[in-house]
């Protein structure tokens, strides 16, 4: 691999994980919300899912994008329709929240495989 690639993928690894983990700790505000149901998002790496609740900031009601993505079968086995659960939400983006207030050891690892990439650049120069 060149050094140009191993230097973009280095710097997309460490970025996009970094700017994940900076949303999740975002989500500051905590609240009560009512599991409504889920969304299916269909990509490349097929389908993931996104719990959907119906919350309530400063009077306002929400139905925002949940930033914590799942199984479907983790969903179905975590969340009950039309049930109270202790949700995140972003105060500066209240249409934003998550579900549990930890950085996904997936996003970790993609840092420091970045931090290896750019690294292993210093060496071959």
């Amino acid at each position: 691999m060149n050094i140009i690639a191993t230097i973009a993928i280095g710097i997309i690894l460490v970025g996009t994980n970094i700017l994940y983990i900076n949303a999740i700790l975002a989500c500051k505000v905590e609240t009560t919300g009512i599991f409504v149901k889920y969304n299916a998002i269909h990509g490349s790496y097929g389908t993931i899912y996104e719990p959907v609740f119906q919350y309530y900031i400063n009077g306002e009601e929400f139905q925002g994008r949940c930033l914590s993505k799942m199984s479907l079968s983790n969903i179905e086995k975590q969340f009950v329709a039309y049930k109270t659960y202790i949700i995140y939400v972003n105060n500066k983006k209240p249409g934003f929240f998550i579900v549990y207030r930890k950085v996904p050891i997936q996003n970790i690892i993609g840092i420091l495989i970045g931090v290896i990439f750019l690294v292993r650049v210093y060496f071959i120069i």
